[in-house]
Parts: C-alpha cells; sequence; structure tokens
C-alpha cells in the first residue's frame, strides 16, 4: 500500500470512528491569520504550498495575503495540470496550487486542490 493511500485510508477511518466534525478540528486549527479569517464560507485560494503535514493532513499556502491553513479530506480531489488525478504523495513544498475550499465548523477544508 503506497504512503498516500495508507494516509487517505487512517483519516478514513479515523472520522468513521469519531465522526467527521469531532475529527475536522484536529486536522486544522482555526483561522488564526488575517487571510484566513477573510476567507468566505466557499472561495479558491492560489499560493504556494509552504508545508505539508501529512499525519494531521493539513497543508499552509503561501498566498499574496499570507500563509493560510487548509484542512484535507478523503473526499478532497487532488488534480494534476496533464497527468488527471494526482494523490496526497503528489503535494510537497513549493508546488504552486489553486484550491476550492469551503468553511465547517470554522476550519478551511480544501474540496479540490489543482497542482499548477
Amino acid at each position: 500500500m503506497t504512503k498516500g493511500r495508507a494516509l487517505w485510508s487512517a483519516v478514513l477511518a479515523a472520522s468513521v470512528l469519531v465522526g467527521p466534525s469531532m475529527a475536522l478540528p484536529a486536522m486544522a486549527a482555526p483561522p488564526s491569520s488575517p487571510a484566513e479569517r477573510g476567507f468566505a464560507a466557499h472561495g479558491t485560494l492560489h499560493g504556494r504550498i509552504a508545508s505539508i503535514d501529512y499525519a494531521r493532513a493539513t497543508l499552509v499556502v503561501d498566498t499574496a495575503h499570507g500563509p493560510v491553513s487548509v484542512a484535507l479530506l478523503p473526499s478532497t480531489n487532488i488534480f494534476a495540470r496533464k497527468h488527471g488525478y494526482a494523490t496526497l504523495a503528489d503535494l510537497r513544498p513549493g508546488v504552486h496550487v489553486t484550491i476550492s475550499t469551503s468553511r465547517v465548523n470554522g476550519h478551511l477544508v480544501a474540496e479540490i486542490v489543482r497542482l499548477q
């Protein structure tokens, strides 16, 4: 089993065992920077991945307005520009991304991640 697939399996199992509302706060901290607080319930952010925490399924994206923390869920779709679907393993610091987000319980959650 690949590293990315094993991680998604673990995240899915955790969300099933403790429920999605209980698992989400552990994945991403509430908005702390002005850039994070500025995002509406649904939106799009553009930037470069500054860091990724595979264990917590979160990434920090450097945007024009500052760093933004985004939670990844098993339902998050990841697409590469030329190769169609991508995996969690394709997300790494320095990669440019466009992310469609929604706000759940005060946290930004990635719905779609597009690798540039």
